[in-house]
């Protein structure tokens, strides 16, 4: 069911809220505003760790750390919930890790905070989803 309501906003504001979804590709404010909103609330839902969601982290780390390799598939192992790794070989000297998670999202930070801190990885990013 949509909910039609009214908003009041700065005009220079509403301007560049117009050029952001003209460019992101939005056919209408309604769109983006419905996203914004689910952004928003995830973000809070997440925040609190009420209930389980899906956790993506992207790893970039060296090929040549033998500690790196082992290390990522064992604290994936001891996770648990890891439905999905994928692994792309960027060039002679890195790899790139995508692992996808669910659970609780403090555990899943935790996962992260675990994958970003290991010698021999290069950067670590964790989105929630879902």
């Amino acid at each position: 069911m949509i909910k039609r309501f009214g908003v009041s906003i700065d005009k220079n504001l509403l301007g560049r809220f117009d050029e952001l979804i003209e460019e992101e590709g939005y056919s209408s404010r309604s769109g983006a505003i419905e996203d914004m909103i689910r952004e928003k609330i995830l973000k809070k839902e997440v925040e609190q760790g009420v209930k389980e969601r899906m956790g993506v982290i992207t790893a970039v780390y060296d090929h040549s750390s033998i500690n790196a390799v082992k290390e990522l598939l064992d604290i994936q192992h001891e996770f648990g919930k890891v439905y999905a790794t994928m692994h792309i070989h960027l060039d002679e000297g890195r790899c790139l890790e995508i692992i996808a998670a669910e659970g609780n999202p403090r555990k899943i930070s935790n996962l992260g905070n675990r994958i970003r801190s290991i010698k021999g990885v290069i950067h670590a990013s964790l989105i929630f989803t879902c």
